[in-house]
C-alpha cells in the first residue's frame, strides 16, 4: 500500500472526500444512515452538492436521496478543528426550510466530525445527528481497494489533526466585524468573489479571480493586498510590474513567500478592535485594491483565453 503524507487537511478537503463517496459508492449511504440512528430503508442517492450558499448561510454538503416516492435531504455540517459559529444549527434549519418542497420533501441535519471534536464542543452537541470521522474511517478500513486504502489514511490524519488542534475561541467582535466588511463589498464592491465565510474568525479576507492559479488576499492586520500566483516566478511578476508602471499604476511591489509570489499593493490597516463606521473610507481604499487586482486577473485570463485558441 503507498503510504500518503496529506501534511494539512482542511475541512474542504473531507468535504470532497464524503461527497464522492456518496457519489460513487451505493453501500455508503446506508452505513451513514446506520450509523446516525436513521430508519431509512431502500434510498438511493440521487444528487450531492457541495457549499449550497445563500444569504443564511453555507451547507458543507447536501445530499438529496430518495426511494422512488419520498425525496429526502440530508444537509451536513462537516467540522475538523473550526470553531462552531454562532446560531449555525438555526440557519441549517433556514435553509432546509427554504428547500422543502423544492429540491427535497424533508430534510435531516448532521454533523461528521472527529469524536475529540464533538466531546469538547457544545455546539457540535446540539446537532440531532452525528457521523463520527471514526466510525467512517472503520468503514474505509474493510475496503481493500486503493482508493478506499488512501481514503482511510486522510481520515485518519484528519483525526489525529483534530486530537492535536486545541479549540479556538470565536472572537464575536470579529465575526461582527466582518459581517459587516462582507455586507459592504456585497453593496459596493458586488462583482468581487468572496471566497472567506463571514464566520470563519480569520482576518485575512480571500477573493477568488477569473485567473485560474491564482486568489487575493487582504490581510487587514498587515495592511496589505497580495495578488498570488501559485505557479509563477518572481521575474514574471517583476515584468508585469514594469508593465503596469507604464500605464501609471505605480504602487505595486512584487514579494516573495515559502511557496508562492504576488503583486502587493500598500492599504491602511483595518482593526476589527475598533468601530466599523470609522474605517469604512479606509475600507473603501483597500477594496479598490482588490478591485484592482481582480480586473487585471481578468485582463489576463483573456489573454490567456485568445492565446489557446
Amino acid at each position: 500500500m503507498v503510504q500518503c503524507d496529506f501534511a494539512s487537511i482542511r475541512e474542504r478537503d473531507m468535504d470532497v472526500l464524503f461527497a464522492e463517496t456518496f457519489a460513487a459508492d451505493p453501500t455508503f449511504l446506508p452505513y451513514v444512515l446506520e450509523k446516525a440512528g436513521l430508519p431509512f430503508a431502500g434510498m438511493q442517492v440521487v444528487k450531492v452538492e457541495l457549499s449550497r450558499q445563500d444569504e443564511d448561510g453555507e451547507s458543507d454538503i447536501t445530499v438529496a436521496i430518495s426511494d422512488g416516492t419520498k425525496r429526502i435531504g440530508l444537509l451536513i455540517e462537516d467540522k475538523i478543528s473550526a470553531p462552531a459559529q454562532p446560531r449555525q444549527l438555526e440557519r441549517y434549519e433556514i435553509r432546509g426550510q427554504k428547500q422543502v418542497g423544492q429540491d427535497f420533501d424533508e430534510f435531516i441535519i448532521l454533523i461528521f466530525c472527529p469524536d475529540k471534536y464533538r466531546e469538547s464542543n457544545g455546539e457540535a452537541k446540539k446537532y440531532p445527528y452525528h457521523v463520527s470521522y471514526e466510525s467512517v474511517r472503520d468503514y474505509y478500513v474493510k475496503l481493500t481497494d486503493p482508493l478506499s486504502r488512501l481514503r482511510c489514511q486522510q481520515i485518519e490524519q484528519a483525526i489525529e489533526q483534530a486530537a492535536k488542534t486545541s479549540q479556538v475561541i470565536l472572537n464575536e467582535k470579529a465575526i461582527s466585524f466582518f459581517n459587516q466588511y462582507h455586507k459592504f463589498v456585497d453593496k459596493e464592491f458586488h462583482d468581487l468573489k468572496m471566497r472567506t465565510k463571514t464566520t470563519s474568525n480569520g482576518y485575512w479576507q480571500r477573493f477568488g479571480t477569473k485567473l485560474g492559479g491564482s486568489y487575493i488576499m487582504h490581510k487587514t492586520n498587515k495592511a496589505v493586498v497580495d495578488f498570488t500566483f501559485l505557479s509563477a516566478t518572481r521575474s514574471d511578476l517583476e515584468n508585469i510590474q514594469k508593465l503596469l508602471s507604464r500605464i501609471g499604476i505605480n504602487n505595486v511591489e512584487v514579494v516573495s513567500f515559502d511557496r508562492t509570489v504576488a503583486l502587493s499593493i500598500k492599504v491602511p490597516e483595518i482593526k476589527y478592535t475598533e468601530d466599523y463606521s470609522a474605517q469604512e473610507s479606509n475600507l473603501r481604499e483597500c477594496l479598490d485594491a482588490v478591485q484592482t487586482f481582480s480586473d487585471l486577473a481578468e485582463l489576463m485570463s483573456y489573454g490567456k483565453r485568445l492565446t489557446e485558441r
